[in-house]
């Protein structure tokens, strides 16, 4: 029986042994699966990070392109409009020396049909006038109004020319740009 005893014990000492070990097996596993778990995200919440960032990136490369388009646009649109109201400018001045040129060229033989046609030749002309006026600047407008009161004078008439002239060569502020609401984030 001591044989058998010491058998049992031997095997009891085994159970308890591989027990024991199990035990911190299963505890070194533990630690081990919550390392890689605690690892692994780590690694998640650093590839969220870098993909946030790189979203962040690409979304401000993206809203400063938009941006310089619209400056490309706004600047073409403006230099457009200067070019409009050159020309405006250039169309009425134009229209102002035709209508003077035809008050100048108006037959006067018989006196009462060319009181008439003078009165019309004059309406038109400062028709045109007030056109000038308004497309201005204000220093052509003096010798625009001399030359409507003088129109055969080739002097009044060459002062306007210098003055259109240089209105015409003159740079153009540009119109003012529309008020935008900004987005308040």
């Amino acid at each position: 029986m001591d044989e058998l005893l010491v058998a049992l014990v031997a095997a009891g000492a085994a159970l308890a042994g591989s027990a024991v070990t199990g035990f911190f097996a299963v505890r070194a596993a533990e630690r081990q699966a919550g390392a890689t778990r605690d690892a692994a995200q780590r690694q998640a919440d650093a590839a969220w990070a870098s993909a946030q960032r790189q979203a962040d990136a690409a979304w401000a490369s993206a809203q400063r392109q938009a941006d310089a388009q619209l400056e490309v646009l706004r600047e073409g649109h403006q230099a457009q409009e200067i070019s409009k109201r050159r020309e405006l400018r250039r169309q009425a001045y134009v229209e102002f020396l035709n209508r003077v040129d035809q008050l100048v060229a108006a037959p006067t033989t018989d006196q009462r049909a060319a009181s008439g046609i003078a009165t019309e030749f004059h309406d038109r002309v400062e028709q045109a006038l007030n056109i000038v006026r308004l497309e201005g600047p204000a220093y052509v407008i003096p010798s625009a109004e001399e030359v409507a009161r003088r129109p055969g004078d080739a002097a009044k008439r060459d002062s306007f020319l210098e003055a259109a002239r240089e209105a015409l060569n003159e740079p153009l502020r540009p119109p003012a740009p529309p008020l935008l609401i900004a987005d308040p984030e």
